[in-house]
């Protein structure tokens, strides 16, 4: 049997749409495939996702965001703290769309901006895609250079977030993209307005599948942050030392990030 297309419902995916998809509550799927909608219309499959389109209808009347450091690589907490202040309304605007405290994604954003800058993003998904789609026998150079796996294992952003990853929030099938979806995946992801309410909906995504799923987001405890930041580095290893270490480090620095947010 032929493999689905781009334009075809994904068989493993459940699809619950009237008149073109709808939402469901913010951070309370209980299950993955919720968070699909339809990309296509027709036998044309559309660019733009209605999440994604949803998401730039919030940015009217919101300034530009920040960018994150586009040249030279940081580790400056100042620079994470203008970062977090500049951008402080579409921080709040995320949560809030999402259902989540904005103290949350906040603490995730001073995790992740500044580090890498924008041109090594674009480095890597480039040479990624062409290592793995074009010679994908010389997977063994791209282990060599730290650059293994597929061009979708990329994270990109101001709030790092890996393209397979934003495709599934944006209600895209990552398994049947077209050259355009994926294009616009990644300019959607890099954008630092639309990164933050991407990273924002993958942050829901996981806390509905937390055993907190149901407390409402001012009831959140520490603890709870700490393992919603864990499951962010993670995923499905949120309980790895490494993603225990990055969800301690959240901890130490929230504060710092909720005087940026508040100042």
């Amino acid at each position: 049997m032929a493999s689905p297309g781009p334009f075809a419902r994904p068989s493993s995916r459940r699809l619950d749409v009237v008149d073109g998809g709808r939402d469901l509550p913010a951070g309370r799927a209980t299950d993955i495939d919720d968070l699909y909608q339809p990309v296509w219309h027709g036998l044309v499959p559309l660019t733009v996702s209605p999440k994604l389109r949803d998401i730039r209808s919030r940015l009217d009347g919101l300034p530009p965001a920040m960018d994150q450091n586009k040249w030279l690589p940081s580790d400056s907490d100042e620079d994470r703290r203008e970062w977090i202040r500049a951008n402080r309304a579409h921080i709040r605007d995320a949560a809030a769309y999402t259902g989540l405290p904005a103290d949350m994604l906040a603490g995730i954003a001073w995790q992740e901006v500044q580090g890498d800058p924008k041109w090594a993003d674009n480095m890597a998904v480039n040479y990624r895609r062409s290592q793995y789609e074009v010679w994908p026998e010389f997977q063994w150079v791209a282990e060599k250079v730290g650059l293994p796996g597929e061009a979708d294992q990329t994270s990109m952003g101001p709030i790092a977030i890996q393209l397979r990853r934003s495709a599934e929030v944006l209600g895209y099938d990552p398994e049947n993209l077209t050259r355009d979806q994926r294009d616009e995946i990644q300019k959607a992801t890099q954008n630092p307005s639309t990164n933050i309410y991407i990273a924002s909906e993958y942050l829901a995504q996981l806390n509905a599948e937390s055993s907190f799923a149901n407390v409402p987001a001012d009831e959140m405890t520490p603890a709870q942050y700490q393992e919603l930041a864990a499951r962010y580095n993670g995923g499905p290893g949120w309980r790895t030392d490494d993603a225990q270490a990055y969800g301690r480090g959240f901890g130490m620095n929230i504060e710092d990030a909720r005087r940026a947010l508040n100042d």
